[in-house]
């Protein structure tokens, strides 16, 4: 099912090259909870990177279900991704300003699932890691524990093939150590469950497959499978109708971005709301017939916008490489810009010109509604520069 054949990756430039990953041969069962030990340094995160298309190996081939990932587009490891790998990382990857269940939800919708059936597994993946209760916290109130359980949550809530964890224990208490290794291992029966473990003795009490690498090579292998693959009648239709079935429908991408815009709503009103009353001050200069004051109320909207600019910039680079790694699209990520800016660029508009009617007391002037217009034009404009100035 999934073989990788000599592969390399190393970072550097020339001789200065450092390999990180060094001719790693292994192939994996359908079935089974691997471990991967080591000391710091030894390739491990970089080889689940490797695995789940996060990073590109520099020479050797990596097969899943008998096919060179190495001939997989962009688009391809996209979809792969999306719906069959599940990749869990060391650092905290969930969006802060959702709820625990909409970082759930939103990975279960960018799979394709429906929004009953997002909820409904997105509750029983919470209530099974202890996070039920919590469900409707943001993420900035959990401890670094409860963080980890929710990445866990989200991770065993999709119906994926292979589950990639980088420490998935790493930042919890003994109690919730044991329940989270009890949930991988019985997630092994029907599927492949890879993961960086650094105590030994918890690798030796759950995985089913011990593998310990060291300066990027593999140094022992506990149960090493070098049979013949699975009958290929095995393979899941999913995989390979998620591989051809081309470029989903725009409303299904449109639905994806409609489940990422509701969990991100309140950072979506006040951005309006902030846009909404710089075109408010705007135009009321202009109606007020201050030109003075109207060239320095836009002096500081122009700096105001910078601001907000590298904010959003800082912010939204991080936002798309979790939704990346989660399976979601350049398509789909560009949908999501276009609609957050339409949404929010037209929610500025009318904001604006009703408070700037407001505080002139004369509605229908052509100049509120000139100012509100360019307002919500340069909304829209910042954010689609935004989506193609962070890390697509």
């Amino acid at each position: 099912m999934l073989e990788l054949k000599k592969v390399y990756k190393s970072y550097g430039e020339q001789e200065a090259d450092q390999s990180i990953v060094e001719n790693v041969s292994l192939t994996f069962r359908e079935r089974e909870f691997v471990a991967i030990l080591g000391p710091a340094g030894a390739g491990k995160t970089t080889l689940l990177r490797l695995i789940g298309g996060l990073e590109s190996p520099d020479h050797g081939t990596i097969r899943i279900d008998g096919e060179d990932a190495g001939q997989y587009t962009e688009k391809d490891w996209d979809e792969q991704r999306k719906s069959q790998i599940s990749y869990l990382a060391q650092e905290c990857t969930l969006i802060r300003e959702a709820t625990v269940i909409e970082n759930v939800e939103l990975a279960l919708s960018i799979s394709g699932e429906s929004g009953e059936e997002c909820r409904k597994r997105a509750a029983k993946s919470l209530e099974a890691v202890g996070m039920y209760r919590q469900r409707h916290r943001k993420i900035s109130q959990l401890s670094a524990g409860q963080r980890r359980k929710a990445e866990v949550a989200r991770m065993l809530a999709k119906d994926s093939r292979i589950l990639l964890a980088d420490e998935p224990a790493g930042t919890l208490d003994s109690e919730s150590t044991y329940q989270i290794m009890e949930l991988l291992k019985e997630a092994s029966k029907t599927r492949l469950v890879i993961a960086v473990i650094h105590q030994t003795e918890l690798a030796e009490e759950y995985a089913s497959r011990i593998i310990r690498m060291i300066s990027g090579s593999v140094l022992d292998d506990s149960r090493p499978y070098s049979g013949r693959r699975d009958n290929n009648s095995r393979r899941s239709c999913a995989w390979m109708e998620n591989g051809n079935r081309g470029i989903r429908s725009l409303a299904e991408d449109i639905r994806a971005a409609g489940a990422y815009m509701w969990g991100n709503k309140r950072e979506m009103i006040l951005d309006a709301a902030a846009w909404s009353l710089m075109i408010a001050g705007v135009s009321s200069a202009v109606m007020a017939g201050g030109i003075k004051t109207a060239v320095i109320l836009s002096a500081i909207l122009t700096v105001l916008i910078g601001i907000l600019t590298y904010l959003l910039r800082m912010r939204r680079a991080g936002t798309n490489e979790i939704l990346r790694s989660m399976g979601m699209s350049k398509r789909k990520l560009a949908v999501l810009a276009g609609c957050g800016a339409l949404l929010t660029g037209g929610a500025a508009a009318i904001g604006g010109a009703v408070l700037s009617i407001a505080v002139t007391g004369t509605p229908g002037q052509m100049w509120i509604c000139a100012v509100a217009g360019v307002g919500g034009i340069l909304h829209v404009i910042l954010n689609l520069l935004l989506y193609f100035c962070t890390g697509k």
